[in-house]
């Protein structure tokens, strides 16, 4: 099995709740020696593994595995929908009177 460190940006992920440092992600390509050859392609699998030896097991995306890991509301990206139209784009009703 190959393990790939995959670089994010910081603050990507929520910090571990034992030492407070953000957490690495780790992808896992192909299979362990302990696992029966099954024949075929085996998918990448991706868990999240702090300094401090916490982390998770290995799911099939990275987002099942940031669920596993545990997310901090007041981290999470807050941008907004590009399809909503934004307040200065819109115009008030009265001023629609107007034109």
């Amino acid at each position: 099995m190959i393990q790939r460190h995959v670089s994010h940006p910081p603050g990507r992920f929520a910090r571990c709740a034992g030492c407070n440092h953000e957490p690495r992600h780790i992808a896992h390509l192909g299979r362990t020696a302990n696992e029966p050859y099954a024949g075929g392609h085996v998918p990448a699998r991706h868990a999240l593994e702090c300094r401090c030896g916490r982390a998770t097991g290995k799911h099939a995306t990275v987002e099942a595995a940031e669920r596993d890991w545990g997310v901090r509301f007041s981290q999470m990206d807050l941008t907004l929908d590009s399809r909503a139209p934004s307040a200065a784009r819109r115009t008030p009703r009265h001023m629609e009177a107007l034109a």
